[in-house]
């Protein structure tokens, strides 16, 4: 009964967004569905049964973004903590609980993330049924703006992945994990909203990342590992590859802008002694860790697409995306050795301020934003030695700007401390 009320509910919307002038609180369409599921086990003469009503990512509207993993508009959702659920039932464990990332409607004003729950299975002969809406039809934009993701729901064994029957459900076996993801909200694409943002709702973004997981997502939703899947994936490959091809051309471009700023700044912070950063790609199986990947978006293309070919099989067996950006990372160097196994607790903390001045020195040469950003120094002050903290001191008095927080002032070296506000609870002083 609650479907055709939604169904109103985003027709009126869809109404109000032709109106001239366009109201500013009209709203996308996003979860509005009530998406429940149930695992049931009987044991010992008595049935168990766990009932979850979920909650997904709020559309756009014109003047700001969708809420993430909320209760629909018309209902409700449990939020049952994950601690509760394992000390109340023993034939399944809470595997993962998170926002589902990429699941918005991409835009000025982007839509919600919907939510995302894996269950573990851990005894035989566990019920499991499901009732909702937006599996096949995804949340529509409004003012041009695109869909958000589907609802999906998947159930895994033995690396393959099953059918869930939506009318009689789905028998259960120990070992068995069930993936429930909701829908996130369509964006609003309006000049009410920020202007001059790309089409992810951040300023200077590649809309590559969204993208990429909208796709790893769909690819894995089922077309994997189902018969007669070639000329579906045919269709995600080609999206995979232009998408990821256009993330890795921003993130190698990136880290060819901020490498020799990292460097400079573990210098300025620990000197005598050198940092790097570089890509590391995880997604090519003839690929080192030193391998220098094409600095060409075409050539970039042609390296995904030959890789899909080749790792086809394997990409069947395990019913996941294996090639892609998702799947890369970053290579931190201190000298000639890998930060992640040999750097100290010293030098960890000098690389990580390393990454925050590099990161805001590169910010401070973007033409198009005027002035400097602001400088933010949470607490470092106190895991730093006395020639560290003399260094830092230097690279942050050349800052137009710095915000320096401390739990002792006596951390903060004499030369920063400038204007001090101290905080108590409840309590803001002037210093």
């Amino acid at each position: 009964r609650m479907l055709p009320c939604y169904r109103a509910y985003d027709a009126v919307m869809k109404a109000l967004a032709t109106v001239k002038p366009q109201p500013a609180r009209v709203i996308a369409s996003g979860f509005d569905n009530a998406l429940i599921t149930c695992l049931a086990r009987l044991s010992n003469g008595r049935y168990r049964v766990c009932l979850e009503t979920y909650g997904g990512g709020f559309g756009a509207s014109a003047t700001g973004d969708g809420a993430d993993g909320i209760a629909a508009p018309l209902s409700n959702t449990t939020n049952s903590p994950i601690e509760a659920l394992d000390m109340n039932f023993d034939y399944f464990r809470i595997a993962g609980y998170e926002l589902n990332p990429g699941s918005f409607g991409h835009g000025r004003q982007r839509g919600g993330l919907g939510m995302r729950r894996t269950y573990e299975i851990t005894a035989d002969d566990v019920d499991f049924s499901l009732y909702g809406d937006r599996f096949e039809i995804a949340p529509e934009g409004l003012m041009g703006g695109g869909t958000g993701a589907l609802s999906h729901a998947v159930v895994w064994r033995d690396g393959r992945i099953l059918d869930i029957d939506l009318k009689r459900g789905t028998r259960l076996q120990k070992g068995d994990r069930v993936v429930v993801s909701t829908s996130g909200g369509a964006r609003c694409e309006t000049n009410l909203g920020r202007e001059g943002e790309s089409c992810t709702g951040s300023p200077q973004c590649e809309p590559g990342l969204g993208c990429v997981a909208q796709v790893c997502q769909r690819r894995q939703g089922g077309a994997t590992a189902r018969a007669g899947a070639e000329s579906t994936l045919a269709v995600w490959d080609d999206q995979l590859v232009t998408h990821g091809a256009a993330l890795l051309f921003g993130r190698l471009s990136l880290l060819n802008e901020i490498d020799g700023l990292v460097a400079t700044a573990y210098e300025q912070v620990a000197p005598g002694k050198s940092a790097s950063i570089a890509y590391l790609p995880r997604s090519f199986a003839d690929l080192g860790e030193h391998s220098t990947l094409p600095r060409d978006r075409n050539e970039l293309e042609e390296l995904l697409r030959k890789e899909i070919e080749i790792r086809r099989s394997e990409e069947f067996a395990r019913g996941v995306t294996v090639v892609g950006p998702h799947r890369d990372d970053v290579l931190l160097t201190i000298g000639d050795l890998p930060a992640k196994a040999y750097a100290s607790h010293g030098e960890c903390w000098s690389m990580a301020l390393s990454l925050r001045l590099a990161s805001f020195e590169l910010m401070r040469g973007l033409d198009d934003i005027p002035g400097d950003p602001v400088l933010i120094l949470d607490d470092v002050f106190a895991e730093l030695d006395t020639t560290r903290r003399a260094a830092l001191s230097q690279v942050a008095m050349g800052a137009e700007q710095t915000i320096i927080t401390a739990a002792v002032i006596e951390d903060i070296p004499t030369e920063l401390q400038a204007q001090q506000f101290f905080i108590t609870p409840g309590l803001v002083d002037r210093g």
